[in-house]
Parts: structure tokens; C-alpha cells; sequence
């Protein structure tokens, strides 16, 4: 998008859920917003480029904390891995009046600073393809089944006959 994206996080935000908020321009989200990354327990793996840019925003440790252990967690952990600005008592709200401020604001400035953040978008590109391969590669993988039977069953997956 050339212009600014603003997303407000109402609930619960998992996996493309989580993956498109790295590609918002502002996200803000409630105190009862609940987030997870559980591409891993699902035996899959990142995508929408989550890999390089969950490590852009939150730095290596975090990302890596977020997406091997595919742990729910909540808003503030969310703001303090820079997945949300801020966390606010009515989302919605809060979206809404920083897109009125914005839409007042010259539309031509707006998209040209954007363009001017978003400048490795080619690279993000790559990785979002690279990660789809890999992605569509680990849907048909016996890890993958093992978690949806495990699922359908009511029963924790157990991962150890790959390991």
C-alpha cells in the first residue's frame, strides 16, 4: 500500500493475524488484545515475510522467543516486541482519530515518507516468496499432520517420532 496502514487489535491476532501487523505502518491494540505465532507447534513455519521482519522490529532474541515457543501473549508483550505503538483502552478509537489526523495531513508527503521507510520492499518480497515455499513445503509435512490429528483428537501433539 503507498499509503499508511493503521490497524487496531480488538481480541485475538494469531499467526496472519500477528504477520500482518509487521506490515502496518501503526497498530494499536486493547488491553484484552491476545497475540500467538504458532507456526512451529503447528509444525510449519513462518510466513508474509514474519521471519525477517518480526527480527527487524522485536531484534533477534525476541522474534526467536516469539516464534519457537509459539506462546500466547498479550498486549504489553506485543508493544515491548514493537508489534503494536501503544495499547490503549478503545482501539477502534484510538485508529480512527489517528486516521482523521493523517487524512488531514498532504496525502503526496505521506506516501512519499512511507515510500521512503518501506525502501527494501523488494527484499521483503523475496522473503515473503522464499517463505511460502518453504510454508507450502511444511503443510504436507508428517508434523503437520500430527498436530491436526492431534487437534481433531483433543490430545497434545507428540512431535518425538520426528525428532
Amino acid at each position: 500500500l503507498s499509503k499508511p496502514l493503521i490497524i487496531a487489535v480488538k481480541g485475538v491476532a494469531i499467526g496472519i493475524g500477528v504477520t500482518i501487523l509487521l506490515h502496518a505502518d501503526l497498530v494499536v491494540a486493547d488491553n484484552t488484545a491476545l497475540f500467538q505465532i504458532p507456526f512451529v507447534s503447528l509444525g510449519l513455519s513462518p510466513e508474509g515475510g514474519a521471519s525477517q521482519l518480526l527480527v527487524k522490529q522485536a531484534g533477534y532474541h525476541k522474534a526467536a522467543e516469539l516464534l519457537f515457543t509459539a506462546k500466547k501473549f498479550n498486549a504489553e508483550t506485543a508493544a515491548q516486541a514493537s508489534l503494536v505503538n501503544e495499547v490503549v483502552e478503545d482501539a477502534y478509537a484510538s485508529a480512527q482519530a489517528t486516521a482523521q489526523h493523517l487524512a488531514a495531513l498532504p496525502l503526496a508527503s505521506l506516501k512519499q515518507t512511507k515510500a521512503l521507510m518501506k525502501h527494501d520492499l523488494d527484499q521483503i518480497i523475496e522473503c515473503i516468496d522464499h517463505e511460502a515455499e518453504i510454508f507450502m513445503q511444511r503443510v504436507q509435512s508428517p508434523e503437520m499432520l500430527e498436530a491436526v490429528q492431534a487437534f481433531m483428537q483433543k490430545r497434545k501433539p507428540d512431535f518425538s517420532q520426528f525428532n
